[in-house]
């Protein structure tokens, strides 16, 4: 009996909670698995891609997902150079998830703004790592904005392609007006019959300066003109007239 309950009680001092308040390790409490953390690369050198990312970052930790956003991805992606061969696509930015975010913390810390590689002949001897830890961010909120920035990268191309039928579709029937046009005006002059000027086709030539600066010359005249005085009339008093009148009405009646 008494062995039964020194067991009992130690396996009760097992379960009990520590000094810094976590449970001990017991069969009924099995450790807790390691959150995953992920850090952020806001620049990677040419000629790094994933795979490289990869393995240099395993020899620090376990690696779990990475994902590199590549650089121009519309233009640059599958673009061939003129002896034929692909270009090598390169990155800008990238997320690396670790297993353990207390490694992701530590590998930020002493990573940034540390030289990638010391070696002279490395492509990547003299570029520096710029690392940061993100805190309480998720791979599921990159999943999210990636698949964002696709809806609206889709959106984008869908509304560019019907902008260019819609200019299609009017340079058709453009095309088409002037073909009709055009035999209108076969028939017509086939008839003997007038051919007025298109629209578009009659149209007036620019004025050379010469003609600008006489045609300036010549509106500068024809406002002088109409500026001179034009010659008065002597006027005749109202006095005058009536003395005229007076005198030949007396005249008149003598």
């Amino acid at each position: 009996m008494s062995g039964e309950r020194e067991q009992s009680s130690c396996s009760d001092h097992e379960s009990e909670p520590n000094e810094d308040g976590d449970h001990t390790v017991g069969a009924d409490n099995p450790p807790k698995a390691p959150e995953p953390g992920v850090v952020y690369l806001s620049h990677l050198p040419p000629r790094m891609n994933p795979k490289v990312v990869r393995h240099m970052f395993s020899q620090y930790g376990e690696v779990g997902r990475t994902f590199l956003q590549p650089d121009d991805q519309h233009k640059r992606l599958m673009k061939k150079k003129p002896s034929g061969k692909r270009q090598r696509q390169n990155f800008v930015e990238g997320w690396v998830e670790f297993r353990d975010k207390k490694l992701a913390k530590r590998i930020a810390l002493s990573l940034n703004n540390t030289p990638i590689e010391t070696r002279r002949r490395s492509p990547f001897y003299g570029d520096l790592w710029n690392i940061k830890y993100l805190h309480r961010f998720k791979w599921t909120h990159l999943s999210e904005q990636l698949a964002y920035e696709r809806a609206v990268r889709e959106q984008r191309m869908r509304t560019e392609i019907l902008q260019a039928k819609k200019e299609t579709k009017f340079f058709e029937e453009s095309l088409e007006k002037s073909k009709a046009v055009q035999k209108i005006e076969e028939k017509k002059r086939k008839k003997g019959e007038k051919v007025t000027g298109r629209f578009g086709t009659n149209f007036k030539q620019q004025k050379t300066e010469e003609e600008i600066k006489q045609w300036i010359q010549k509106k500068e005249q024809e406002k002088a003109k109409k500026k001179k005085p034009k010659s008065k009339k002597p006027k005749i008093e109202d006095n005058v007239m009536q003395k005229i009148f007076e005198g030949g009405s007396a005249l008149a009646e003598q």
